[in-house]
């Protein structure tokens, strides 16, 4: 690649640098070449810098060509002067991710350099790809922990034994940036990625108190990422005033001991008895009706059969008929045999010529259950409506369901 003017500072800079290298010319004694090199994470690379021509020998200046390389944040990676036909060759180690580094080389007018890297596949020659990790901990802490506790702290998204985990507790806020000599930051109390217990520990054994947990990444080059995570925990005595061992803040009502997290839910009270955010509503029978009717001579209805499906011997099916041409013998409740999911009241009710605006009503009921109730009008010898409500045990209001 050969350099293209304008080249004479970073934001012009030539590059990236294809695998054949990149080749300067200074064209007037002030002149600089910049250019852009991109490189892959974690790779061991080694920079040419070479003399091509043009680097005449001079007394006054001895130096032909001078090299610089600085990666993104501005840290000095390279530096080498070559004359006449010199060649230097610098070797380093790329840190994690890939990185783009920015190169200039100055000297004599005339002077013809060239700028190769090895190995050629450590080259990127198109743009930086996202990051290879996430620099994230996950700091997971309840809202309140005793006197002395161990609080988990995890490192995810790192390589064991690469990267160190620095942690520092206050009774604060955490600093903007983390100060290298402040306890927990210092290179024998880092942690290496994993999962650690942290003890977290009160001056004052009678009062609670908040402690902060500052948490930075350091690198593979030592150096110490941004801030990732801030949280912060109450440290002191837990608060149980009921006694059910669930202190403040996992237990969603310290007046009562019956309720707590793992607590037996009631169905149907309105009360979240274990701590879950939410009340559950009794269930309802399964139980479902079926009613076959034929019309009868002078407007009215007969019944052909009636069976209700999906209950058992647990399961009440209390059956009522009103108005005319109702048996009353009828009018009890009845129960499925044993082993059997099924009450057939055909026999029963088989042969009854109902009026028009007479009723067949069932209720199924079983305990702690929401009851069913289907009711049949009749309809002067044609099919009769139908309606499905509910109720709640003990309740006589009936409700759509």
């Amino acid at each position: 690649m050969v350099e293209v003017e304008p080249n004479n500072s970073a934001l012009s800079a030539n590059g990236p640098i294809p695998p054949d290298g990149f080749t300067s010319t200074l064209n007037v004694s002030d002149d600089v070449d910049f250019f852009v090199l991109r490189l892959q994470g974690r790779r061991q690379v080694s920079l040419t810098f070479s003399a091509i021509s043009g680097c005449t020998t001079s007394l006054t200046n001895p130096i032909y060509a001078q090299l610089t390389l600085n990666d993104s944040d501005g840290n000095r990676i390279v530096e080498g002067n070559v004359a006449g036909t010199q060649t230097q060759t610098r070797t380093w180690t790329t840190p994690r991710d890939a990185t783009e580094y920015v190169g200039q080389i100055r000297g004599l007018t005339g002077c013809q350099t060239l700028v190769k890297m090895a190995p050629v596949d450590a080259l990127i020659t198109g743009p930086l790809p996202a990051p290879s990790y996430p620099r994230t901990l996950s700091v997971t802490a309840i809202a309140r922990v005793a006197q002395e506790a161990k609080v988990p702290v995890t490192a995810t998204g790192v390589a064991a034994d690469e990267d160190r985990v620095a942690v520092l507790w206050t009774t604060g806020g955490c600093p903007a940036a983390p100060d290298e000599t402040a306890s927990g930051l210092t290179p024998g109390a880092t942690l290496a990625a994993g999962l650690y217990n942290v003890t977290l520990q009160t001056t004052s054994p009678d009062r609670a108190g908040p402690a902060t947990l500052c948490t930075w990444l350091n690198d593979t080059l030592g150096k110490l990422q941004p801030l990732l995570r801030q949280q912060t925990v109450q440290v002191g005595p837990p608060v149980d005033a009921d006694h059910d061992g669930s202190p403040v803040g996992a237990d969603c009502n310290d007046g009562n001991a019956s309720i707590k997290p793992g607590a037996r839910e009631v169905r149907g009270n309105n009360v979240d008895e274990n701590c879950d955010g939410r009340v559950d509503p009794f269930l309802c029978v399964p139980a479902t009706v079926a009613l076959g009717t034929a019309r009868s001579s002078g407007g009215r209805t007969k019944i052909k059969s009636l069976v209700v499906r999906h209950v058992s011997r647990s399961y009440g099916v209390r059956l009522r008929c009103t108005g005319g041409g109702c048996r009353r013998a009828v009018n009890r409740t009845y129960s499925a045999p044993r082993g059997s999911k099924t009450v057939s009241l055909t026999s029963r009710v088989r042969g009854m010529r109902l009026r028009s605006g007479a009723k067949l009503s069932l209720r199924i009921s079983r305990k702690g259950y929401q009851s069913r109730i289907f009711t049949y009008p009749m309809r002067g010898g044609k099919t009769p409506s139908r309606s499905a409500r509910c109720a709640n045990p003990g309740k006589p209001s009936t409700f759509a369901c």
